[in-house]
């Protein structure tokens, strides 16, 4: 199905991605990536849509932090210290005890005349995020305002170096013997609190803590600094709790690894370079840079709320898994080339009522032949397909 691109808000960037210590978790900072709901950013590579991060981040590659390539060393508890994101519910590092100091007290049944009352609203609510690695807490502060707390696990080698010179105002603390990385920002009527939590196979946890305008500073932060604390005395104590998934799951696949060069290779005008994100769940192939004429291959497992959606004339058998294909043409306004992707569906995913999918998506600026583009979006499906869990 082809159809016209649509605006797309530019993401805003905190300072925090500019510093060495940001680096070293920057995949988990860029705005909307995602936590795995990924945003390009630049405006040069457009995002999967809803699921887990594109492999976008300048940070992935640099000299600070870099994709871990061997499996995690602990266990879905946390225990010793170690978190695997591949199986860690992401809700479970957010100890609600540890925000009931800043919440407000629930609040009592509303009652509407001639209608039955509302049931009573708990001011601390976890809502998972569609995606493996997210979840985002919001509390209604007992001071006054709204502050969201949002978990974003990774899979992101962290150096020494970035621990002993932060830089920019960045610190770096213990607790519970693992180390913490602070950062506060404000802009635009609120305030970020920004904490990663470094487990003891250098991998970063980050955590996001936003108030509104009526939220104080001195709150957010102070919100921040609790639910790192409580978390990092979870993770040492073996205390996370692991999400359930179907037998036949995608969340232990790594795409880059998945994905042959060979197939790449026959894209035409790719630079086959694979570049994983932050958690290694998305792929991006192409040059490194942001050249905006160049071709790029996106590729991902993820999760989405809603099953094959579209014309279903559009809807073929690739690799003998139900797929979707779907065009969207070029937007020069917005800096968007044309692309194809195709998707296949997997297990639901009761926890965050959605299913997983996996996904590749051809981005061809400077070929607008979208049987082309399509069909090599559907020859690389294919090879990926056939490595899919069966």
């Amino acid at each position: 199905m082809t159809t016209k691109a649509t605006p797309r808000t530019r993401t805003t960037r905190s300072p925090l991605l500019r510093t060495a210590v940001a680096v070293t978790f920057a995949g988990l900072l860029v705005s909307a990536c995602g936590s795995d709901d990924g945003n390009g950013g630049d405006g040069k590579r457009p995002p999967f849509g809803a699921g887990d991060q594109p492999g976008a981040e300048g940070g992935v590659s640099s000299a600070v932090g870099k994709p871990s390539s061997a499996p995690a060393g602990g266990d879905a508890s946390g225990k010793g210290g170690k978190i695997d994101v591949r199986t860690v519910d992401p809700c479970s590092f957010v100890a609600h005890e540890a925000l009931a100091a800043f919440a407000a007290a629930k609040s009592p049944p509303a009652t509407r005349p001639g209608a039955s009352p509302l049931p009573a609203k708990d001011p601390i609510s976890s809502n998972p995020g569609v995606t493996y690695n997210s979840c985002t807490v919001n509390v209604l502060a007992a001071a006054g305002g709204s502050v969201d707390v949002a978990v974003d696990l990774a899979d992101i080698a962290v150096e020494e170096k970035a621990l002993a010179e932060p830089a920019n105002g960045a610190t770096v603390r213990e607790s519970n013997g693992l180390r913490i990385v602070s950062f506060t920002h404000e802009g635009d009527g609120t305030t970020s609190c920004q904490r990663a939590l470094v487990d003891k196979d250098m991998k970063a946890t980050k955590i996001d803590v936003r108030g509104n305008a009526a939220a104080a500073r001195a709150d957010v932060c102070a919100i921040a600094d609790a639910v790192v604390d409580a978390g990092a005395k979870l993770v040492a104590a073996g205390g996370l709790s692991a999400r359930t998934y179907a037998p036949k799951t995608f969340v232990k696949l790594r795409p880059c690894d998945i994905v042959s060069d060979a197939a790449l290779a026959k894209v035409p005008g790719l630079t086959v370079n694979k570049i994983p994100n932050a958690t290694g769940f998305n792929c991006s192939v192409g040059p490194a840079g942001n050249d905006a004429t160049a071709t790029v291959v996106l590729i991902r497992v993820g999760l989405k709320t809603t099953a094959l959606t579209g014309d279903p004339a559009k809807q073929v058998q690739i690799a003998g898994r139900a797929s979707m294909v779907e065009y969207e043409e070029a937007s020069p306004a917005y800096r968007l080339p044309g692309r194809c992707s195709v998707t296949t569906v997997g297990a639901a995913l009761a926890e965050t009522k959605s299913a997983e999918i996996a996904e590749i998506v051809v981005l061809a600026p400077s070929d607008p032949d979208e049987q082309r583009v399509c069909a090599a979006a559907k020859e690389l499906a294919a090879d990926f397909w056939g490595k899919l869990p069966k």
